[in-house]
C-alpha cells in the first residue's frame, strides 16, 4: 500500500489479494480516507505494508470521477463503495 494526498484526504493505493464476498475485478483500488475520518483510520499509516480486511457498502453507480470525497473507493466500473468495516488482518 502506498499513499498520497488530495484536497480532502489521503489516498491509499491498495493491492487486492483476495475477495471473500461479492465480485471485484480490480487488482488495485485507490481508497480515500477523508481528513475528518483520519483519527478513526490512523492505524493505516502505522504500517503501509500491513494486510487489511475490509468490507464496503455500495454507494452509487456511474460516478464521474475515479476519486470521490468518501471514505472508500470507486471501482473500474465507476461504482463507488463506502467503508463499512476495515481492520488489520489477523495473522
Amino acid at each position: 500500500m502506498s499513499k498520497s494526498m488530495n484536497a480532502y484526504g489521503t489516498i491509499y493505493n491498495c493491492e487486492i489479494i483476495e475477495v471473500l464476498e461479492g465480485n471485484l475485478e480490480d487488482k488495485t483500488i485507490d481508497m480515500t480516507i477523508l481528513e475528518s475520518s483520519f483519527k478513526k483510520y490512523k492505524f493505516l499509516d502505522d504500517d503501509l505494508n500491513a494486510l487489511l480486511r475490509a468490507k464496503f457498502t455500495k454507494n452509487r453507480e456511474n460516478e464521474e470521477y475515479p476519486i470521490m470525497p468518501i471514505d472508500g473507493f470507486v471501482d473500474d466500473k465507476s461504482v463507488s463503495w463506502i467503508i463499512s468495516e476495515i481492520k488489520l488482518n489477523e495473522k
